[in-house]
């Protein structure tokens, strides 16, 4: 577990996957993270692999003060070509997903803490290369491509994915 300030950062675990069910069925995910609401089932299916296997993507509870109230991500695009290459254009780099699920949370700025310790766990296990972390945002999340922003990302260019105006931000980690 690494720590920046007030927020830690820790692996993913079957154990919260109760929380994820909660998180994603949140109003405020609705529409630029989570699309409809989701089953238990559904939370089990696509997060269990991603700690009981060596899968590419990385799955990271997010933590204030040991409460949990948010989701990180991050895999190498060259780890989904289809996605690193064919929607971004970047073959390398590494792709970083968030959300603050817990409605609590909103507001209070947590996102460039997030960032920061993730970043901790992150960096040393890549190569300068890839280096360059990405984030996609629908073009219409003003919210969330500000807080972006305010953690060190500038706009690259915009994009389409999944029929969705999206804009890609960069921050160079090299």
């Amino acid at each position: 577990m690494l720590t920046h300030s007030k927020i830690t950062v820790r692996p993913l675990t079957e154990p919260d996957f109760g929380l994820l069910f909660v998180w994603l069925n949140e109003p405020h995910l609705y529409p630029f993270y989570q699309q409809e609401p989701v089953t238990a089932e559904y939370v089990e299916q696509r997060y269990g692999s991603r700690f009981r296997s060596n899968g590419p993507t990385n799955s990271m509870i997010a933590q204030i003060d040991g409460t949990p109230f948010g989701y990180v991500q991050w895999y190498l695009n060259r780890a989904y070509p289809d996605y690193g290459v064919a929607t971004l254009g970047e073959p390398g780099g590494v792709s970083f997903d968030y959300y603050v699920g817990s409605r609590e949370h909103l507001g209070r700025h947590l996102v460039s803490d997030i960032f920061e310790t993730a970043f901790q766990q992150l960096i040393p296990k890549i190569e300068a290369p890839d280096r360059l972390i990405f984030v996609s945002h629908r073009s219409d999340n003003f919210r969330a491509a500000s807080c972006s922003k305010r953690a060190g990302f500038s706009v690259e260019r915009a994009h389409v994915e999944d029929g969705h105006e999206k804009v890609l931000l960069c921050r160079d980690e090299r």
